[in-house]
């Protein structure tokens, strides 16, 4: 957690990409442009997650703080909850690291294809056959899993919206029965803007 404070407090500085040999560009309004592709942003995102595990759709909400480059890698700490009581429910932290290829961008304005993979550690409800009928719970597990993300991120100004394909293995099994999939998307407010 302090490497990511650590991270958005520096890329939250606006340096100079080169600091040998700075170029600075003027519109034809003599304003200052920055188009250049070592552009880091720091922020804190609010996200929705909907994972479907072969028996239900499970709504996540969570918190992430991270930062992402226009082009190049960041990091991500993501933390997220299920409140439906259902098979898969739970809450947990993912450790990402991310890598984003920049498409367009003007100054603070860009669009990213953006993709992301780490572990992810789990707090489950488990759930057995009911002893009559349905399901009942059956205690709690500790899992360490795998997600991997897709998706694209557009930043106007101080905010950015993102979403993509999640896929999340658990424990490390990458075979479709351990596989949990689904779409997500964030709201962010990015902290380094002009």
């Amino acid at each position: 957690m302090s490497l990511v404070a650590v991270s958005i407090s520096m890329v939250a500085q606006d340096a100079p990409v080169n600091s040998q040999n700075p170029t600075t560009v003027y519109s034809a309004s003599d304003d200052i442009v920055d188009n250049s592709d070592k552009v880091t942003v720091g922020y804190g995102s609010l996200d929705y997650y909907n994972f479907d595990n072969g028996f239900t759709n499970l709504n996540y909400w969570g918190f992430t703080l991270g930062a992402f480059s226009y082009t190049g890698g960041g990091m991500e700490l993501k933390m997220k909850t299920c409140f439906d009581s259902e098979p898969g429910s739970g809450c947990g932290v993912d450790l990402l690291l991310n890598y984003s290829v920049g498409l367009t961008r003007k100054n603070d304005n860009m669009l990213c294809l953006h993709a992301k993979a780490g572990p992810s550690l789990m707090w489950w409800t488990k759930y057995k056959p009911g002893k009559y009928i349905g399901i009942e719970s059956d205690g709690h597990k500790f899992t360490v899993d795998c997600v991997l993300s897709l998706g694209l991120i557009g930043r106007v100004g101080k905010f950015a919206v993102s979403g993509g394909y999640n896929w999340w293995f658990n424990k490390f099994k990458f075979k479709e029965e351990n596989m949990v999939d689904g779409l997500w998307v964030s709201v962010a407010y990015c902290m380094n803007s002009k």
